[in-house]
């Protein structure tokens, strides 16, 4: 019994130095202004994607990223939304996760995975279940 006793604590001892690995910190650079070019949304049955752009809505969105994961959502230069958000990424997985806190107003930004293209192009891969939806904004210089 007195064996089993050194050998659990001895357990427990080494079991406590050992850290558990944390997922990184994400590293995406979003920070700045970013102007929407395009949104599409494709469902099953349907041929052809729908495209959305500021022309066909008559909308411009502009979206500001700031540091502390907060960003403002503008549309025709007039805020409209101002909240926080997270950019998380799965252990094991190098693709970026955007959530929003709240997503109350149409047209807004998408939710999900996104993807840099050099340093000025955003690509937000939104979509649920059987329907993919996907946005492109560009970074203000």
């Amino acid at each position: 019994m007195k064996y089993y006793m050194i050998l659990l604590l001895i357990t427990v001892a080494s079991k406590s130095c050992i850290h558990e690995k944390q997922p990184p910190a994400p590293t995406l650079e979003l920070t700045g202004r970013w102007i929407w070019v395009e949104s599409s949304f494709i469902t099953r049955g349907m041929q052809q994607p729908s495209i959305t752009t500021p022309a066909s809505t008559g909308i411009a969105m502009e979206v500001e990223f700031l540091t502390g994961q907060k960003l403002k959502l503008y549309h025709n230069n007039t805020l409209v939304n101002s909240q926080a958000y997270e950019l998380w990424q799965t252990p094991g997985n190098p693709d970026y996760i955007l959530e929003l806190g709240t997503r109350t107003l149409q047209p807004n930004l998408e939710e999900g995975p996104i993807y840099i293209t050099g340093d000025s192009i955003l690509y937000i891969a939104g979509g649920y279940n059987d329907a993919g939806a996907g946005q492109t904004w560009r970074r203000v210089k």
